[in-house]
């Protein structure tokens, strides 16, 4: 299982560097929170690739309302790069 984790951590980095969305700089963070991250959004709110169910929706007021939580038994809340 933690294999798994292991490689879905990694594809989905590789994924993020591949998205585009250079104002939220995926190339070099692979949607880390690195600073010029935080700030596109905090700026322009979240993208389809964002994960809806993190908790860096808390702290953006304006994009609080797009949270989604995440029920681990279904994996609601989270984008699938398997199926």
């Amino acid at each position: 299982m933690a294999a798994a984790s292991v490689l879905a951590k990694v594809r989905r980095d590789a994924y993020m560097g591949t998205v585009g969305c250079e104002e939220y700089g995926f190339a070099d963070n692979a949607g880390y929170p690195s600073p010029v991250h935080q700030e596109a959004l905090a700026r322009l709110g979240p993208t389809e690739h964002h994960r809806l169910s993190w908790s860096y929706l808390d702290d953006l007021p304006r994009w609080r309302h797009l949270k989604r939580h995440r029920d681990p038994a279904v994996g609601e809340g989270q984008a699938s790069f398997f199926g």
